[in-house]
């Protein structure tokens, strides 16, 4: 756009004023000639004035140019909106243009993120680390140009539960660029989540609980308080393997269990009531000689294989543990005849036995679980069970031996 000088110039037919249509009483541009400079320097005053004044544009738009304005106001005013608006919508453009400047491809925010994020636990960062080879169509493109319909369109084809999951990954990637200032909005919390139907919560009977101890028993015979604490306290399996007997306070008037921050799932140390089975149980394993001191886990179970060995069979999340630990519980799980082996089977199931017996209250067994509220507890566990069952699973005490009966282990009736 042309700048608004109004400045006389000579030419043969005279002194020359160039008024631009913006300033015309026409509408149109007009050329107005002076027999002297005075006269139209006389003439250009107050149209100067005007424009000091602001009363008038204070520049020249190109025939395109202004045509295009003039059909924004018209389209403006045809809605009964000011003209005002029209800045709004220039501010707007100028916002999105700065923020496209200083994007990032939706790879680089993933990457970005796990290296913002590296405390969280290595399954939440692996998740995340999946996200661009699982949706390649993402990973190149800028995080301000992938709309709803992107997103839509790449998830159609997920079964319901993984489009759900895959969707919460892509919210907070959005989210996390908003804070960056790497998009504007998060269009994935305008994709609606899909109805799933409730899954039935996987847990172990009684009778499984007695047969996986006494597989242990004869398999892995110091591997029974690692059991014990999954069983009968709902600690999770990469929690439990990381527990130290320092962690374990047998002391009557305590018989607490700690989570510390640094192995629990959620970063916060949490205190469990040791139900008197699980005290039972532990010291079983110590009245009959077991280690009590350094990691719950023999060190045995934790050293990695000097060896390549054929890959096992993977054990859900278990797959963060070590894998000889992994592979001594493999066995105990199939000598105990329990295979395919429920994903987090001993968490659920004293989740849902703890209600149902009325073990702890609900905010007790909340803590206990480490959850923030009480909505997962009800969700998940409340009438997952019955009480008889559940009274049966807690019933499940420490073996004793049968007299005359060598190594054959018999369990007290439940």
């Amino acid at each position: 756009m042309k700048t608004i000088k109004l400045v006389p110039k000579n030419t043969p037919k005279g002194w020359c004023l160039n008024i631009p249509a913006a300033m015309s009483s026409t509408g149109k541009r007009q050329r107005q000639f002076y027999a002297s400079r005075d006269k139209a320097e006389a003439a250009a005053k107050p149209l100067r004035e005007k424009l000091r004044q602001g009363d008038a544009a204070v520049t020249v738009m190109p025939k395109i140019e202004g045509e295009a304005a003039r059909r924004a106001i018209a389209a403006l005013e045809k809605h009964n909106l000011s003209a005002i608006k029209i800045m709004d919508a220039v501010d707007k453009l100028i916002e999105e243009h700065n923020v496209a400047a200083k994007s990032v491809t939706f790879e680089a925010a993933c990457q970005s993120y796990i290296a913002e994020h590296s405390k969280k636990t290595a399954s939440h960062l692996a998740d995340f680390g999946r996200l661009c080879r699982r949706f390649p169509d993402f990973a190149a493109v800028l995080l301000c140009r992938i709309d709803r319909d992107t997103i839509k369109r790449t998830l159609v084809d997920l079964p319901d539960s993984s489009f759900n999951l895959a969707l919460r990954e892509i919210r907070s990637i959005f989210s996390y660029g908003m804070k960056e200032g790497w998009c504007l909005n998060n269009p994935a919390v305008t994709v609606d989540f899909r109805d799933t139907d409730k899954p039935e919560v996987p847990t172990l009977n009684a009778k499984e609980i007695r047969r996986l101890f006494t597989a242990a028993i004869r398999l892995h015979p110091d591997l029974v308080p690692l059991l014990a604490v999954q069983i009968f306290a709902g600690v999770r399996p990469v929690e439990s393997s990381k527990l130290n007997w320092d962690d374990i306070d047998l002391d009557p008037k305590e018989n607490v269990l700690t989570v510390r921050a640094p192995i629990a799932k959620t970063g916060n140390a949490r205190h469990i009531n040791m139900h008197p089975q699980l005290v039972a149980w532990i010291e079983w394993h110590r009245d009959r000689g077991g280690r009590m001191e350094g990691p719950l886990v023999p060190a045995r179970y934790s050293t990695p294989r000097n060896i390549k060995t054929p890959r096992k069979p993977k054990l859900g999340r278990d797959s963060t543990i070590p894998e000889p630990l992994r592979d001594a519980l493999q066995q105990i799980r199939q000598r105990a005849g329990i295979v395919p082996w429920p994903q987090d089977g001993p968490r659920h199931t004293f989740a849902s036995a703890s209600l149902a017996a009325k073990w702890r209250d609900i905010p007790g067994i909340c803590a206990d679980l480490g959850h923030s509220d009480m909505k997962m507890l009800r969700k998940h566990y409340e009438r997952a069970m019955r009480r008889v069952p559940a009274e049966r699973i807690f019933a499940v005490a420490p073996p004793r031996r049968v007299k005359g009966a060598g190594k054959v282990v018999a369990f007290r009736a439940a």
